[in-house]
């Protein structure tokens, strides 16, 4: 169990500098401007939505329980992450901002989604924002639990197999990874 602990332990601390990577790199870090495709609803006489661009300002709360459970085969674990934009009634949905590998998509969390296929959203400026060291190396109470609740085979095949999978290799190639 101790050497568990320390994998998820890692894995978490590189989760979260993945994401601050990502959220810089594709517009959802505090102080990011972006341009955003809001839908104002179907519309009959076309046979098709009607969308509007609108610019929002990044808000500044980051997710407060961003874990690595993000990429569990246990869907149970994954989490919906929620991008706050100055100036919206609703916060963001990260799974509009981002599209690529695994480990990109699992930041979105889990659950049906019935979205575009197109770039919901256009970085315009690029945050400077730092993410805090104290966030990035945060406790996880999701480790904790896991560790005294599951059983050694269900800890492998949801979280550990998909971490050394999906994980690890991406980490690897960002050089995040030894």
């Amino acid at each position: 169990m101790t050497e568990d602990r320390e994998l998820l332990t890692k894995a978490n601390r590189v989760w979260r500098t993945i994401y601050a990577i990502k959220s810089v790199e594709l517009g959802f870090a505090p102080a990011s401007l972006i341009k955003y495709k809001e839908s104002k609803g179907y519309n009959y006489n076309s046979g098709n939505y009607d969308y509007e661009d609108k610019m929002y300002l990044i808000g500044s709360e980051l997710p407060s329980n961003l874990s690595v459970f993000a990429i569990a085969k246990d869907y149970n674990l994954r989490q919906q992450i929620q991008i706050p934009a100055v100036g919206r009634n609703n916060p963001l949905s990260l799974r509009d901002i981002l599209q690529g590998n695994e480990v990109e998509s699992a930041l979105a969390g889990s659950g049906y989604y019935y979205g575009r296929r197109d770039q919901n959203a256009v970085l315009i400026t690029k945050s400077t924002y730092e993410y805090p060291q104290e966030w990035i190396n945060g406790e996880c109470e999701d480790i904790n639990f896991v560790l005294k609740k599951w059983d050694q085979n269900r800890i492998t095949r949801d979280i550990l197999s998909p971490i050394r999978e999906n994980l690890i290799p991406v980490a690897r190639q960002m050089g995040l990874w030894d």
